[in-house]
């Protein structure tokens, strides 16, 4: 495991880039998961695949502030015993501040590797439908707490990894997500 991560290190010294510097803008695009927004056999909310966009604008050159989306595909099940048709969609907006950890700061950081840890307030919309009750529409306001790492590829292109907490009520049923995020951005 050692040589893999010592590999791994050699292989980003390699790819070097700069940290994002004030005044710059990020554009990313980036698929999602989202422990509430499907539904499983027993019609209970479960995991979920989605897609979502990302804009960052950096105050500093630690921090910044993002706007992002994800929509979550649409889910269907039939409940087994009478047959009953459910549905499920979820779309969310986040406002999120974050703050990047970079190697200026921890000095075992490669350069074009950036930590961060972010919080702000989403707001989620959850459409629920079923043959019998029709549909109902839950517009919620929440909060995200999370943490990623930017792995920059060159001075204008990186990856990202993200997981963080939202603070929201889905469908009623008092259990807040888990979201994940895994993407790519361009920076200007």
């Amino acid at each position: 495991m050692k040589k893999i991560i010592l590999a791994v290190s050699l292989v980003a010294s390699v790819f070097a880039a700069n940290a994002q510097e004030k005044g710059a803008f990020r554009v990313g695009l980036r698929g999602a998961v989202n422990t509430q927004s499907a539904l499983n056999d027993d019609i209970e909310r479960t995991l979920g695949p989605g897609a979502g966009l990302s804009i960052q604008y950096a105050f500093t050159d630690n921090i910044t502030a993002e706007v992002s989306g994800n929509y979550f595909l649409k889910s269907e099940k039939e409940e087994p015993t009478f047959g009953i048709k459910y549905s499920t969609q979820t779309t969310e907006i986040n406002v999120n501040i974050k703050y990047y950890v970079t190697s200026e700061t921890l000095d075992f950081l490669p350069e074009n590797v950036q930590l961060y840890a972010f919080g702000g307030l989403n707001r989620t919309m959850n459409k629920l439908e079923d043959e019998v009750n029709g549909s109902s529409d839950d517009n919620i306001t929440g909060f995200n707490a999370g943490a990623g790492v930017d792995y920059l590829l060159s001075d204008n292109f990186g990856i990202t990894l993200q997981g963080k907490y939202a603070g929201v009520d889905y469908g009623g049923t008092g259990e807040s997500a888990i979201v994940g995020n895994l993407g790519a951005f361009l920076s200007f």
